[in-house]
């Protein structure tokens, strides 16, 4: 029975450590360069935390990130189920937000550019957060999928032995 326990506790340690670990590589993301623009003469290079200070409505992509492994340590000391969902759930919306994210850059940056000959290219912070939130989503779903209520302690009883 002791193994058993132990199995469940490595089990649920993986699912949050996936989590963490998802939200550290989101923003790791966020502090590298995102955007690279290239003008005939110069250029330059604009991270994640640099996008925010132009646009505070991208604050919500860290934001949802430390939610989520906020929620995702909690759901841990406490089996709850809200705190499965919730975790869940910011790890959604942190994802959806960064599918927009991406598409705005796009978007404005291609209106700005027809008129100005000039190109620019997407780096790896943006990909390293997008990363994130696909690991934080595997985590998420790990942790869930492997919810236990855990408000009583009953031994289980072989099939064979009742």
């Amino acid at each position: 029975m002791k193994e058993e326990n132990a199995v469940k506790t490595k089990s649920g340690v993986m699912s949050e450590t996936t989590v963490l670990a998802g939200a550290s590589l989101v923003f790791l993301g966020f502090l590298l360069p995102w955007i690279q623009v290239r003008f005939p003469v110069g250029g330059k290079v604009v991270s994640g935390m640099g996008l925010c200070m132009k646009d505070p409505r991208l604050w919500v992509l860290p934001g949802t990130a430390l939610a989520g492994a906020a929620f995702s340590m909690a759901a841990y000391f406490r089996r709850w189920l809200i705190l499965h969902i919730l975790t869940v759930l910011s790890v959604a919306a942190g994802t959806a937000a960064l599918i927009q994210t991406h598409l705005m850059i796009h978007t404005r940056l291609n209106a700005f550019f027809i008129r100005v000959i000039s190109n620019y290219s997407v780096k790896p912070g943006a990909y390293l957060a997008g990363a994130g939130f696909i690991v934080m989503a595997a985590g998420a779903v790990m942790q869930a999928a492997g919810k236990k209520n855990t408000g009583r302690a009953e031994p289980a009883v072989p099939q064979d032995r009742q």
